[in-house]
């Protein structure tokens, strides 16, 4: 989902005059291209076309799949927060591993937190020209924070001396944070209420 973004933000950065139709066409073709280059999981362009409920034909979608590539200039592997974090999750171990009874819940905890917090970051247009560096280690911070992590394991990240823009992150960390705060209670406000029995009310 980030590279599929990374790729439409770029493209569309590069193109001022874009009407509804070319902005879902771009929308469509740039998933269809991270798919086809970083997943596992292929699809055909007519399975895209069909997707679009007729929208766009096959030839549509691939003629504008030579004109991402063209103007993002064959830059297809972006570093996104989400791919730098993987990089990292051996060092988020490694601070974890400091005490004598290692825990390997606790680095499982901190890169699950942040992957769904980058996951978060990315419906937000405020992280787009932010370095992804800075993102990525936002979230971990961020996620140490709420999971109330030991200040050693902290105090250890922070020795890797990871973090190039300490402002920068402090502002993707404040914004991830709110973020968060906010999907926690929206999907607290969607969860059902707890009801009385019909028993419990005339009784």
């Amino acid at each position: 989902m980030s590279i599929s973004l990374s790729y439409f933000d770029r493209y569309i950065s590069r193109h001022t005059s874009i009407d509804e139709t070319l902005y879902q066409l771009v929308a469509m073709t740039s998933l269809y291209l991270a798919v086809k280059l970083h997943s596992t999981r292929k699809i055909s362009v007519s399975s895209m076309s069909a997707l679009s409920k007729g929208h766009f034909r096959v030839d549509q979608i691939e003629k504008m799949e030579i004109s991402l590539i063209k103007t993002l200039r064959w830059r297809l592997n972006p570093p996104t927060p989400s791919i730098l974090l993987n990089i990292a999750s051996p060092i988020i171990d490694a601070s974890s591993g400091i005490h004598e009874h290692h825990d390997p819940q606790v680095p499982y905890e901190i890169l699950e937190l942040s992957r769904y917090l980058l996951e978060l970051s990315v419906c937000d247009g405020f992280f787009i020209d932010k370095r992804p560096s800075s993102v990525a280690y936002a979230s971990i911070l961020v996620a140490m924070d709420r999971l109330s992590t030991s200040a050693n394991i902290k105090a250890k990240l922070e020795s890797y001396h990871l973090d190039k823009s300490p402002v920068v992150t402090n502002l993707c960390a404040q914004r991830l944070s709110h973020v968060y705060s906010l999907a926690v209670s929206t999907k607290e406000d969607m969860e059902p209420r707890g009801t009385s029995s019909p028993t419990s009310i005339l009784g």
